[in-house]
């Protein structure tokens, strides 16, 4: 099976401090052994990992994540992943794209709800938890989350420049502050730089487990690949994604070429 991750990020930005020889590195710790996994950046798109806190730049990405998926579902991959954890564009690109799409946010949540009843999710900075909430009330889990202040953010720092430590101790600090208010599980929510804790071995903070949505994304990916690779049902056309003919997509996406 193949996997392709697809990063709403510029040409060489995560490139520049390293994100995805980690988030490629973490893939292959938990991918079955016939899976091969890539990593590509859309080329377009977000120019600094903080520019998808503006709402006018991620509606931006979404558009630019839409576009990659429907180009990308002819080059051999058998799903498709989205390398954000905000999933830009992922309802509308699983009715568009022939191949199963899977949204790193959505794959985390769904598995967090599977390990213990009520999760929360750790950010990098104060102004991602908009987005990442409205997501979770679409993906109908917001029940599922704790009552008060169900995502936080740890201290806001230049993680490409400070020492991983000084990550890692906000980060279990934050963890801790969910925990009294009840969350059994933690979702890391960022694809540019939880992989760090992963790539340290910090996969629970005092028993909670942490959920990676880089992880979350490669089984999820598998498993609904491999769905569609035995023939067997893995999304419903009925309504909400119901494919439009090629034709038509087709003449809709060359606007935008």
């Amino acid at each position: 099976m193949k996997i392709t991750i697809l990063g709403a990020f510029t040409d060489g930005l995560v490139e520049s401090f390293g994100s995805d020889k980690v988030i490629l590195n973490v893939a292959k710790k938990v991918k079955n052994p016939d899976t091969e996994i890539d990593y590509k950046n859309l080329g377009k798109g977000l120019t600094h990992v903080d520019d998808g806190d503006y709402y006018a730049f991620h509606l931006f990405c979404e558009t630019t994540m839409l576009m990659g998926m429907y180009e990308e579902q002819e080059k051999g991959a058998d799903a498709l992943i989205m390398g954000c954890f905000y999933d830009p564009s992922l309802l509308a690109s699983r009715g568009i794209v022939k191949i199963p799409v899977i949204g790193g946010g959505e794959a985390a949540m769904h598995l967090a709800c599977s390990m213990g009843e009520k999760f929360a999710i750790v950010v990098p900075n104060y102004e991602c938890q908009h987005i990442q909430l409205r997501n979770a009330l679409t993906y109908g889990l917001r029940d599922r989350m704790i009552d008060n202040r169900p995502i936080r953010a740890i201290t806001r720092m230049d993680w490409s420049a400070v020492d991983p430590s000084k990550i890692i101790d906000s980060f279990k600090d934050t963890v801790r502050s969910c925990a009294d208010d009840g969350a059994e599980v933690i979702v890391l929510g960022c694809w540019a730089w939880v992989p760090v804790l992963t790539a340290n071995g910090i996969y629970d903070v005092d028993g909670i487990p942490l959920v990676d949505p880089c992880i979350a994304s490669v089984k999820y990916a598998e498993l609904f690949g491999s769905l569609k690779v035995a023939g067997i049902p893995w999304i419903s056309r009925k309504s909400m994604y119901k494919t439009p003919p090629k034709d038509i997509a087709d003449k809709y996406f060359s606007q935008f070429k």
